[in-house]
């Protein structure tokens, strides 16, 4: 798997030879270095730096990784004419590796709860934003009144009740016109109150949405904060 390419690659690289080289005190091996000095003489800043990079080029020519087989193993053989030395870097390739696993994946596990954390506040702030434009909108169309619609059909058929008996009375006459007028006006008030219950059902299911998707990260966040704690 490409994984398995990744992680042999970062354990070639420079950076992880010289952590290794750093645990084990490799400038000090005489293989590895056979500049380095067992007199205890102070050596300065910038040579030992120089023997560093010398001791970390010649441990990445002596220790090899290979696959094993289609598994997710990783076989370690380092060349040392000391079989205790050989074996301390092999062990010490094999713990830092996993030990940066471990420290990569908290640092992806990190990352990602700092994602959800902001997430979830411009999450708590665009719900807020939703139910108060739904608060706002049934106060404003008074559509916590649950019984207004029906109120209005009965005004609707009262008025054409009355309608129909003054047609008969006198078609052309005032109070016919006024009558129509009302019926009508109470007719397009029914619409338009049809038409708010309509959007504020839109606005209930938008603010559903919003509040499933929020809990969704909310959840994914706690789940990844349990991880943390383990």
């Amino acid at each position: 798997p490409i994984q398995i390419e990744t992680e042999i690659d970062i354990m070639r690289s420079q950076e992880f030879a010289s952590r290794v080289a750093d645990d084990l005190d490799l400038v000090s091996d005489p293989f590895l270095n056979p500049e380095h000095s067992s007199t205890g003489t102070e050596i300065a800043e910038d040579e030992l730096e120089r023997q560093r990079d010398m001791v970390v080029t010649r441990l990445l020519d002596q220790y090899r990784l290979s696959r094993r087989g289609e598994s997710l193993a990783i076989d370690i053989f380092t060349l040392h004419p000391d079989a205790e030395s050989a074996a301390q870097i092999s062990n010490a390739v094999s713990e830092i590796t996993i030990t940066k696993s471990a420290e990569d994946r908290r640092a992806r596990l990190q990352s990602t709860i700092e994602f959800l954390d902001a997430r979830v506040l411009d999450m708590e702030a665009d719900l807020a934003r939703a139910e108060e434009e739904l608060a706002a909108f049934i106060r404003d169309n008074e559509l916590d009144r649950t019984t207004y619609s029906e109120e209005l059909l009965l005004r609707i058929e009262r008025a054409r009740s009355v309608l129909a008996i003054e047609r008969q009375r006198d078609p052309v006459g005032a109070e016919v016109t006024s009558l129509e007028a009302e019926v009508a006006a109470l007719e397009e008030t029914l619409r338009q109150r049809t038409r708010h219950e309509l959007q504020r059902l839109n606005l209930n299911r938008a603010l559903e949405t919003k509040q499933s998707r929020y809990q969704a990260f909310v959840d994914r966040r706690n789940s990844c904060l349990l991880y943390t704690s383990r």
